[in-house]
């Protein structure tokens, strides 16, 4: 995991402007909302253009709890605080 002050890490501006936007990745989600800050959202956004490049739009479709699942988990991961 790279730190949050690491400078490997990209800031958001750096990001390239996702294709899809916000409200078309949650209707292929099948979600109204999904909460998070914009630059979450924009990974999210680049994380399930990949997807639907690599697998298509029905496999997106046909799993897209366990992809709201997976990434979820990925958030959880990246972004644990050390107490």
């Amino acid at each position: 995991m790279i730190a949050a002050n690491s400078p490997y890490r990209r800031s958001v501006e750096e990001l390239p402007v996702p294709v899809l936007t916000p409200e078309k990745v949650a209707e292929l989600l099948g979600a109204e909302i999904i909460p998070a800050e914009s630059w979450q959202i924009k990974k999210l956004c680049r994380w399930v253009e990949g997807i639907l490049r690599s697998r298509g739009e029905v496999y997106l479709r046909e799993n897209r709890t366990e992809i709201l699942g997976q990434w979820e988990q990925y958030m959880k991961n990246e972004f644990k605080t050390c107490a």
